[in-house]
């Protein structure tokens, strides 16, 4: 896996959602039986970006480790997606494309603060506040006040 970067989620977790043999073929692109070099190395930076991609515009990404629940679940939804879109499943027989697009909605959500941030993430970047109030130093008149 990429030194540069954290990958939001292992090969067990995703052996969990997809079995190990599906993985194999799903990143065997020459046809010999085997997962090429490098495969799943890139699969999990390509979803982790993918991942960081939809948070970029109100989180400092990458996330650190431990990582947000959501954020692991996330990248091991969209990476089973994937293995599936590999092997050629289109996504209305993909079964974790739908979820893959409620997850990728839910984030999106998040970051236009249509939902709650949850409790595990990392503080926001910070974002520009301004006080609109009448300052009570000026007179109604508009005078400066000493």
């Amino acid at each position: 896996m990429s030194d540069t970067r954290p990958i939001y989620f292992t090969r067990a977790e995703l052996e969990g959602k997809v079995p190990t043999q599906f993985i194999t073929q799903a990143l065997d692109d020459n046809g010999d039986g085997v997962e090429d070099d490098g495969a799943f190395d890139t699969l999990c930076t390509n979803i982790s970006n993918d991942v960081d991609a939809l948070l970029s515009p109100l989180f400092d990404v990458p996330f650190a480790d431990p990582f947000p629940v959501l954020i692991n679940q996330a990248a091991r939804t969209f990476a089973a997606a994937e293995l599936y879109r590999r092997r050629g499943v289109e996504d209305q027989r993909n079964p974790f494309a739908k979820d893959a697009r409620d997850l990728s909605a839910k984030l999106t959500r998040i970051v236009q603060k249509q939902e709650p941030v949850p409790k595990d993430f990392p503080v926001s970047v910070p974002t520009v506040s301004a006080s609109t109030e009448r300052c009570k130093t000026v007179s109604q008149a508009g005078i400066l006040m000493r």
